[in-house]
C-alpha cells in the first residue's frame, strides 16, 4: 500500500517538475457563471457575451470586459442564464448640437454596466468617435467609427472620464468630459 502511494507521489512530483522545466502550466480552468446554458456558454467562448455575478456588476459595472464592444448586441450575463444589454438603461449625459447641418453628438452612458458610448442622430458622413480618459487626464483608450447604426463601440467608465466627438471634414466637436 506504502508503495502504491510513493509511486503516485512519485509519478506526480516528476510531471510537476518536467512541467516547471519546460515552461509549462497546468490548464486553468476559466470560472463561467452558475448553470449556465449551452448557448449562453457558446456566446462567452465566442466573445459576444460575458459572465460578470450580480454582486460584482451592481458594484463595479462589467469594467474592461466592455471595452470596444457594441451595447446594443454585447450581453452581459449576471445571474444564470439572466443578461442584460448595456443599451437597457441607457441615458445622454452630455450632447452637443454643434452647427445647422450636423447631427446631434451624444455621449450615452449605462449606470449598471458603467460604460459609454458615441451617437449621431443622424449619422450620415459624419465620424463618431468615444474617448475614455484616466483621472489624470490621459487618454486610456478610445473608439472611431460606427459599431452598428449610429453608435461607437463602449469603453468601460467605472472610475475613467468619457467624452463624445465626431468629424466631417475640417469641422469637429466634442461634448464635454464625464466622469461615473
Amino acid at each position: 500500500m506504502r508503495t502504491k502511494r510513493f509511486i503516485g507521489a512519485l509519478i506526480g512530483a516528476v510531471t510537476l517538475a518536467t512541467g516547471l522545466l519546460t515552461g509549462a502550466t497546468p490548464a486553468a480552468a476559466k470560472p463561467v457563471g452558475p448553470s449556465l446554458s449551452a448557448a449562453a456558454q457558446a456566446e462567452i467562448a465566442s466573445g459576444n457575451a460575458v459572465y460578470i455575478d450580480a454582486a460584482t456588476l451592481a458594484a463595479t459595472g462589467c469594467g474592461s470586459a466592455c471595452d470596444g464592444k457594441n451595447p446594443y448586441s454585447f450581453k452581459v450575463y449576471y445571474s444564470g442564464s439572466s443578461y442584460r444589454y448595456c443599451y437597457d438603461d441607457r441615458r445622454t449625459v452630455e450632447y452637443q448640437n454643434p452647427a445647422a447641418g450636423f447631427p446631434k453628438l451624444e455621449l450615452l452612458a449605462s449606470a449598471a454596466c458603467r460604460t459609454a458610448w458615441t451617437r449621431l442622430t443622424p449619422a450620415g458622413a459624419t465620424v463618431p468617435r468615444i474617448e475614455s480618459y484616466t483621472t489624470s487626464g490621459a487618454l486610456r483608450t478610445s473608439y472611431h467609427g460606427f459599431v452598428q447604426s449610429n453608435w461607437t463601440q463602449m469603453v468601460n467608465g467605472a472610475g475613467y472620464g468619457q467624452k463624445a466627438c465626431m468629424s466631417q471634414g475640417s469641422t469637429a466637436a466634442c461634448t464635454f468630459k464625464y466622469f461615473m
